[in-house]
């Protein structure tokens, strides 16, 4: 009779049709992965559980569930299941980790249930899956520890750990302030905003005859127009002009 590796052909009439069996020699487990068994019960040729399915570890029909703190993604043969990872929790045979929820992290590996995950503390916040807790930047705000929220155009915040969006203040006059800013930006030479602006277009530039330094919250009157001012002797014996006409002003 022909023979295959020494095993009868007899022996490969009929295909292991489950998803996991594998025909296997009974007494030495090796397996003829590409060839076929005559039947489930052969006596010295069987089908028998190669791999074990998702969320277990085993094989050659005897598998069984990871335990918990650990997870198994694939089907195997013979491999251990892994370590839950950092930022997650594995309950008994689980396939994949699961996260730990928005709010709370985990530095620790092997947790076994969403209990295990710690909280967040104030300032600071956790997207889910998180393995540390993020302190709140300068230019946000973290309300509830799960997100952290940007101070909006026209506010900054230069402070940290903040929880309220009242750590927000408004952008000063001569400033201007994107979203997210922990700090004012000046608004260029010759323009002027006012306070709330949240963009470098919300600068405006000077009128004819006025001009401004960098970060100034007004246009002064330029000197060129003297015959706008007029003379005020300061104490210490210089001569100024000045004119103060509501946003304009002029220091001659």
């Amino acid at each position: 009779m022909l023979t295959h590796r020494g095993v009868p052909r007899t022996h490969f009439m009929l295909p292991c049709r489950m998803q996991l069996w594998q025909c296997a020699h009974r007494a030495n487990h090796l397996f003829f992965s590409h060839h076929v068994c005559t039947n489930k019960f052969d006596i010295e040729y069987s089908c028998l559980v190669a791999r074990c399915d998702v969320g277990k570890t085993g094989g050659f029909g005897t598998c069984q569930q990871c335990v918990a703190g650990t997870y198994q993604p694939t089907m195997t043969v013979h491999t251990p299941c892994q370590d839950c990872p950092v930022g997650s929790y594995c309950p008994t045979g689980s396939e994949t980790p699961t996260p730990c929820d928005a709010g709370t992290f985990s530095s620790a590996t092997k947790l076994i249930s969403a209990a295990q995950c710690q909280s967040c503390a104030a300032g600071t916040y956790c997207p889910s899956g998180s393995s540390n807790a993020t302190i709140c930047s300068a230019g946000s705000y973290c309300p509830n520890a799960t997100a952290s929220l940007a101070c909006t155009q026209g506010t900054y915040n230069s402070h940290s750990g903040q929880v309220s969006e009242s750590a927000c203040v408004t952008c000063p006059a001569g400033m201007f302030c994107p979203a997210n800013s922990a700090v004012t930006l000046s608004c260029p030479e010759n323009t002027y905003s006012n306070a709330g602006s949240g963009s470098i277009e919300q600068c405006l530039n000077c009128s004819f005859g006025t001009s401004s330094s960098v970060g100034s919250p007004y246009c002064s009157l330029s000197c060129m127009f003297s015959e706008l001012c007029y003379n005020s002797r300061l104490t210490n014996g210089s001569q100024h002009r000045w004119r103060d006409s509501g946003r304009l002003r002029c220091h001659c």
